[in-house]
């Protein structure tokens, strides 16, 4: 008896010990990253940046310049640049029409340089949303259970899409930091930080090795429509569900339909896996002319080099803020904006300060936590870009309206030079 109690034993520990093997070879790649991430005090996203996938250029259409773009002259710009600067900036660009006005690089940094575009990654889901609306893929008002079979058998099948992209889906909150600002020394404080994040699912869909099945792991906590809490988990789940809906991945959406077409270099962004899903919600790499790029579609409706790339009306359908929040729309920040805090997800410290609001009532940006925003105003015909450090002391407001202010012109800028 006792013999066969140590054979069963036996068994079940092998077994068990397989099956445990088994799982931590399947999640290998979420584990390594999570590991790697507790040896530093950078940002996650500039710790884990593979695998990637190519964004590939197919005829680059370059900008035009004005003579002399670097020493443009104009005092506010000085005054622009030099508060960039002073704030770690990395990269400046500003455009009227498709002209680049003003062009500036600092750390190391040039025209070439490959760099974060963080949170204002998730605005380009919405604007495949134009093209996927247009062609009669699906419609906005559409329950993203037609597209989630996971989500058919709960409440969430009835969450909109527009409540996806307007940060309103009433799912838990999925914050973009990682394991807080917390500087980790020792074996012990990385292993207290491994252990608490092994199971999270925040983590999980930053680190993981499948984004899908992470981004569907989030529950209802609040009523849909009625909460802005800006979102991961949504810009992921909305990538997933225009996959299905146009039956291509989202990064050949992507590279297809808007990057290729607007003439931007080769990028790149961060997968899941070799072969898997891109995450949507952040961590594009590219060149500060391509993301300038994206500035002048918002500011001229969806158009650059003669060329429509977003449906007509879309960028102001994106820039139509909800009834949760009037100053964000479909994935997109919109304006007028009043003086004070902007807060990314309710009752917490994730927020951007605005000491005034824009000087152009029409302001609309890309942006979210990482160092970078694309600004556009389509009545002063104006694009610009910050790549760098948005520290605590970073005013979301100072560098637009410096430069708003200067009233550049092509003219102008061409007398000053």
């Amino acid at each position: 008896m006792f013999r066969r109690l140590l054979i069963i034993l036996a068994a079940v520990l092998l077994v068990g010990g397989s099956t445990v093997v088994a799982a931590v070879i399947a999640q290998w790649p979420y584990v390594s990253r999570l590991w790697r991430v507790s040896a530093s005090n950078e940002s996650w996203s500039d710790v884990v940046q593979t695998p990637r996938f190519a964004l590939r250029a197919r005829a680059r259409l370059p900008l035009s310049r004005l003579a002399g773009t670097e020493s443009f002259a104009a005092e506010g710009m000085r005054r622009a640049a030099d508060w960039a600067s002073q704030h770690g900036a990395f990269a400046l660009l500003v455009a009227q029409g498709e002209t680049v006005l003003f062009e500036q690089y600092w750390q190391g940094k040039d025209a070439t340089s490959l760099l974060g575009g963080g949170g204002l990654s998730r605005s380009l889901v919405a604007m495949l949303y134009g093209i996927a609306v247009a062609e009669g893929r699906l419609q906005l008002t559409d329950e993203i259970g037609q597209y989630l079979d996971e989500w058919r058998g709960d409440a969430r099948r009835h969450i909109t899409v527009q409540q996806l992209l307007e940060n309103t889906s009433g799912l838990e909150d999925a914050p973009p930091a990682l394991g807080g600002d917390n500087i980790r020394v020792g074996l012990r404080s990385r292993l207290e930080f491994f252990v608490a994040e092994l199971a999270d699912k925040n983590a999980r869909l930053k680190l993981g090795n499948n984004f899908a099945a992470a981004a569907l792991l989030y529950k209802l906590q609040h009523e849909p429509g009625l909460r802005f809490a800006l979102s991961d988990a949504n810009a992921q789940l909305a990538a997933v569900v225009l996959e299905r809906a146009m039956g291509q991945g989202y990064a050949e959406l992507l590279a297809e339909r808007i990057w290729q077409p607007m003439g931007a270099a080769n990028a790149l962004m961060y997968m899941d896996r070799p072969s898997g899903m891109p995450a949507a919600y952040c961590c594009l790499r590219a060149r500060a002319e391509d993301f300038l790029r994206l500035g002048i579609l918002l500011a001229n409706e969806g158009v650059i080099h003669g060329q429509r790339i977003l449906p007509a009306g879309w960028v102001a359908r994106m820039a139509s803020g909800s009834r949760s929040n009037p100053n964000y729309g479909l994935q997109l920040w919109t304006s007028p904006l009043a003086a004070g805090r902007r807060e990314f997800i309710p009752g917490t410290n994730l927020a951007a300060t605005h000491g005034d609001g824009f000087a152009a009532s029409d302001v609309i940006w890309m942006e979210g936590p990482g160092g970078a925003a694309v600004w556009a105003s389509p009545s002063q015909d104006l694009a610009i870009v910050y790549i760098g450090g948005m520290g605590t002391d970073f005013d979301a407001s100072v560098l637009v309206n410096l430069i708003l202010r200067a009233r550049i012109t092509p003219t102008a800028a061409a007398a000053a030079g």
